[in-house]
């Protein structure tokens, strides 16, 4: 069993050990398949939707998730579609194999995806368990094609619900996400991709200012002026949502997409599915260092006094980047 390393922090404010999910997308699987793959695993059973949203129940973790990541197949849209195009696709085929041909010729361009119920900080190597199983269904990742933009999705619980613990645990990824994202070597694709766009500096130079001290709704609405969009490399959104709805309500996002959870949604990793020396561990063992970063509020502070430092002089910035300056403090 894969010991996984410990948070400085492992409780949540109601003393209960913290949880983390994890998504993983991929391709060469259908939910099916994946389905098939988490019952020899854990057990549990299917409850199928359709054949593109499959749901694993009774497993002894809860829940797992299998579905085609994209609304189209997932809500079956492209019926409707065929309909308004006048098009009875009824009379020359049944609605199961139509559904079963879309499944065949999208599964090698449409991710499938996998995601994890919260699991106990104590449960984490369930999810290094599930990522060798899909490694042995040949499941492919985001180097095996050009068009493969997998990510490997965390979600860990927040240790507390508050404004403060959300600004201390955004600032140290914001200090970070440079030298995480040169560290990580993020995909290509991914980069050319909107879905781990990084925060802009200008949003980096405010929170990071010393006497930024705002409220929640001040929180919120600065993060929605500067990012209003859920495709940043650390979604706050899902976090906000679950601390205050109605702010986010009131910006007009697509609220469907935003599911609420006390937990923070970071999306950078690649999902290497099929490369047999990538890890779990390994991808946790790199979100720590927020972590760490965000328990220790004297370094916080250095980092944040350092990174204002460099901003104030756009030359220095350009000579050597921030991610430079951070290796070297790493070290």
């Amino acid at each position: 069993m894969t010991q996984m390393p410990m948070p400085p922090v492992t409780t949540t404010q109601d003393n209960a050990l913290r949880r983390v999910g994890f998504e993983y997308e991929m391709a060469g699987l259908t939910p099916d398949t994946a389905a098939d793959c988490i019952i020899r695993l854990f057990g549990g059973r299917k409850v199928e939707r359709n054949p593109f949203d499959i749901t694993v129940t009774d497993t002894p973790y809860g829940d797992f998730a299998t579905e085609m990541d994209a609304t189209l197949l997932k809500n079956q849209k492209y019926k409707t579609i065929l309909e308004t195009m006048g098009l009875d696709i009824s009379k020359f085929i049944d609605e199961d194999r139509l559904d079963h041909l879309v499944l065949e010729t999208s599964q090698n361009i449409v991710p499938c995806e996998i995601a994890t119920p919260p699991l106990p900080l104590d449960k984490l190597h369930v999810a290094e368990d599930l990522r060798q199983a899909l490694h042995e269904q040949d499941a492919k990742g985001t180097k095996a094609s050009i068009l493969y933009a997998f990510g490997f999705q965390m979600n860990p619980e927040m240790p507390e619900v508050t404004t403060e613990a959300a600004l201390r645990y955004l600032r140290a990824f914001l200090l970070l996400e440079d030298w995480m994202k040169e560290t990580l070597n993020v995909d290509l694709t991914r980069r050319m991709t909107p879905f781990v766009d990084s925060f802009p500096e200008d949003y980096k130079a405010l929170v990071l200012r010393p006497d930024y001290a705002p409220d929640l709704q001040h929180l919120v609405v600065d993060y929605l002026t500067h990012n209003p969009t859920r495709n940043r490399t650390l979604d706050m959104l899902p976090l906000f949502c679950f601390m205050d709805r109605s702010i986010l309500e009131a910006a007009t996002l697509d609220m469907h997409l935003i599911k609420a959870r006390p937990a923070l949604h970071y999306r950078l990793p690649n999902c290497l599915i099929d490369d047999p020396t990538w890890t779990v561990a390994a991808e946790w063992d790199m979100w720590l260092h927020v972590e760490r970063l965000a328990s220790d509020e004297k370094r916080l502070s250095e980092m944040a006094e350092a990174f204002m430092h460099l901003h104030g002089t756009p030359l220095s910035a350009l000579t050597r980047p921030w991610a430079a300056h951070v290796r070297e403090m790493m070290e």
